[in-house]
């Protein structure tokens, strides 16, 4: 039991996964899955997914042992716990869309949320342009295919 929230800080979407009351060792298993999607090219946004990071918030005082491991599309496993509350690790170049599923135990103590976070990168968009020579042999063709229309035309009146 809890709340999920979804928010903008300081140019970094985060997702807070808050833990209403504490979650104990007694109830230490979980998962949650879900995808994120950049908007669509079609909205003129060519950004791509950067980084992705993981922090665990929990009580400061008692020994505690807990877990909270990140799977996530074009990212290595990201992993925090009790001796290393947070964690990043950089996305495959490219993404627009990625499929996430955090796991987490507490073995000892409580853990009071945890927080996933995500940054972009702006992309580039893409090229409309047709290459070079193309243009030119186009040129070429048309100019050659009429010199021969016109010889064709020019026979054909004489005789």
């Amino acid at each position: 039991m809890g709340t999920l929230q979804f928010k903008r800080q300081s140019g970094v979407y985060v997702l807070d996964v808050d833990f209403v009351p504490d979650l104990e060792a007694v109830t230490a298993l979980g998962m949650l899955e879900y995808d994120l999607e950049i908007d669509p090219i079609s909205a003129g946004n060519f950004d791509t997914f950067d980084e992705g990071g993981l922090a665990i918030i929990g009580p400061t005082i008692g020994a505690r042992e807990f877990k909270v491991k990140k799977f996530a599309t074009g990212l290595p496993m990201v992993m925090a716990d009790e001796t290393n509350p947070q964690a990043a690790e950089s996305f495959a170049s490219g993404l627009k869309k990625i499929t996430v599923r955090d796991e987490y135990m507490v073995t000892k103590g409580s853990i009071n949320s945890f927080q996933n976070s995500f940054s972009q990168q702006p992309g580039e968009p893409p090229s409309d342009r047709v290459p070079g020579p193309l243009p030119l042999l186009g040129a070429g063709a048309a100019f050659g295919f009429s010199r021969r229309l016109r010889t064709r035309v020019l026979a054909a009146r004489g005789a």
